[in-house]
């Protein structure tokens, strides 16, 4: 049955898993115009069978008033139609979509139809903080959009030391995933110190992050596209020992020959410092195994009694840590030394051993 439909909104009412056959022509009837009720998560298939070709569908979102003035957030997804179609669409958000038809000739027949194929979850995250309470090792599943949904958030509680697996599977990929530290107030004004880190996603993604201090981080999912489904899980994959050491004098004791395991960051934990005797003449060696890096690791002379304060006489030595370093240091005197590990960047674990030679 072919059906005579208006060019703008409100446009023919047409339901789902139904489908309808007209004409149109680029002089005459160049667009028609349907209205269709969709459910947040549905998976709606759309297909247009245009045997002499077509112009265009285009897909509007529940923002669109008239077709006279279009926003780029009213805009879904826009296609080409050579002779047929078929188009995965998964609404964000519940509510009346628009689909254009639009000719490129004269007198094209085409018939069309939304159908529903599935359902997806939506987990109702909010686009601020406090997040949706997310639990260790129970995946969550939803759909963002970059005009009706552009963001989802949640919290999730995290302990010093722990191996954390972050994994997201997008089909349709996604603008990116953020992992934000316990400081964050509000992601209307992010500080420097608040962001982790973040990673764009292409369709699915998977990096391990060890927190340097307990507390409850925030993950914001960013869509930059329409109807974007994904699936998020962070899980325990292991721990590593926290040393907790301070970040001043007088420093953790470290015993001669005995390995210490931690965690710095950046952000949350930059600084720890250990205190060490060595005796005078004695061939020691600093080794450090840090499987992401860490800023730098430097030894201070027994006269140190601050390290804000420190000045250059009181550096015995200075190395940077790409991944490992093992050093020999000779020392003058006696006494007890400092060695201080600095971070530059998120969760680095480290091992670090001072010995003797010989």
């Amino acid at each position: 049955m072919f059906q005579d439909d208006p060019e703008d909104v409100p446009g023919l009412g047409l339901g789902l898993n139904v489908a309808v056959s007209s004409v149109v022509d680029e002089d005459t009837k160049p667009s028609e115009l349907y209205r269709l009720d969709f459910t947040a998560g549905q998976v709606v298939l759309l297909t247009v069978d245009a045997p002499s070709g077509m112009g265009s569908l285009r897909l509007y979102n529940p923002t669109l008033a008239t077709l006279d003035s279009v926003g780029s957030e009213d805009l879904a997804a826009g296609w080409s139609i050579s002779s047929s179609i078929s188009r995965e669409f998964v609404p964000a958000v519940s509510g009346t979509y628009y689909a254009k038809i639009t000719a490129d000739g004269s007198g094209q027949r085409y018939t069309f139809q939304a159908s529903v194929t599935g359902a997806v979850p939506t987990s109702g995250a909010p686009d601020d903080l406090p997040g949706q309470a997310l639990t260790l090792g129970v995946p969550v599943e939803s759909v963002v959009d970059e005009d009706t949904r552009p963001i989802e958030v949640y919290s999730i509680d995290l302990e010093a030391g722990d191996v954390v697996l972050m994994t997201v599977d997008a089909p349709n990929g996604l603008s990116a995933l953020r992992l934000y530290n316990p400081t964050l107030a509000t992601l209307d004004s992010v500080g420097s110190d608040d962001l982790v880190a973040g990673w764009s996603i292409s369709s699915s993604f998977s990096r391990e992050f060890v927190p340097a201090v307990s507390g409850r981080y925030d993950v914001r999912i960013s869509a930059d596209g329409p109807g974007q489904p994904y699936e998020l899980e962070l899980r325990t994959t292991g721990s590593v020992p926290t040393s907790g050491a301070p970040d001043e004098v007088p420093g953790q004791a470290l015993a001669l020959g005995t390995p210490v395991n931690s965690v710095v960051d950046e952000d949350t934990r930059p600084v720890e410092v250990y205190a060490v005797e060595l005796e005078a003449g004695t061939t020691v060696l600093l080794s450090v195994d840090a499987p992401q890096g860490l800023s730098s690791m430097r030894l201070y002379n027994p006269s140190t009694t601050s390290l804000e304060s420190a000045s250059s006489s009181d550096i015995a030595e200075s190395w940077s840590v790409s991944s490992s370093l093992a050093r020999e240091f000779v020392p003058a005197i006696s006494g007890t030394y400092l060695v201080r590990i600095l971070a530059d960047g998120p969760g680095q674990t480290y091992e670090l051993e001072v010995r003797t030679l010989g």
